[in-house]
């Protein structure tokens, strides 16, 4: 997972001449972006004091992870943190050369389960879950979704895959090592998180 790196701000602000309010649009990202965390969550704090050193204010607007996309391609928001640099993108918008974090991919399952895989076709026996709009896969494992190589069950936010997860609903849902385990802290109680490696 790729995160665009506040240097397009840098390049950003040189485009601008007077001192603007700047629109981010957000989506959750516990515990990098949050509207439940103070200043936004430590990736939108960031933003706003490169902002501020620019001449300019930052207004956030939080939406679901596809509309805040959506939001920078219409002209609704300048610009928006969270999304993995891919081809398809990058015809679209603007990224900057590095990443401000990198998180990699990971299965989170059941403990006990069968979930043992080490090539892609290996997945063809399980369910995963994943968020839509979620783009954080390589583009081999998007297009063995599309060819339906992949059962991929795909949800709105990662609390739903964890209550399918803990009810055998899903085999598997894709996470990330650094974000995942502070949702499941948020979202599921002591036993629960004990079920899941």
């Amino acid at each position: 997972l790729l995160f665009v790196s506040l240097g397009i701000l840098i390049t950003f602000s040189k485009g601008i001449t007077r001192a603007e309010t700047i629109q981010l649009a957000q989506y959750e990202l516990f515990p990098l972006a949050s509207e439940s965390l103070p200043h936004g969550g430590v990736a939108c704090r960031l933003a706003r004091e490169a902002f501020v050193r620019q001449g300019h204010e930052i207004k956030i607007r939080w939406y679901p992870l596809k509309r805040a996309l959506m939001s920078v391609e219409k002209g609704i928001a300048d610009f928006s943190m969270g999304w993995r640099k891919m081809p398809k993108r990058e015809k679209r918008f603007i990224f900057n050369n590095a990443p401000l974090i990198y998180s990699p991919v990971t299965f989170y399952y059941r403990k006990g389960s069968n979930f043992n895989w080490h090539t892609m076709d290996d997945l063809k026996q399980f369910r995963i879950g994943y968020l839509i709009g979620g783009k954080s896969l390589s583009e081999a494992f998007l297009e063995a979704e599309k060819s339906g190589m992949l059962m991929i069950d795909r949800v709105v936010t990662d609390d739903l895959n964890f209550h399918k997860l803990l009810s055998n609903r899903i085999d598997a849902m894709i996470g990330s090592p650094f974000i995942t385990p502070f949702l499941m802290k948020k979202n599921l109680t002591t036993e629960q998180r004990a079920m899941l490696v």
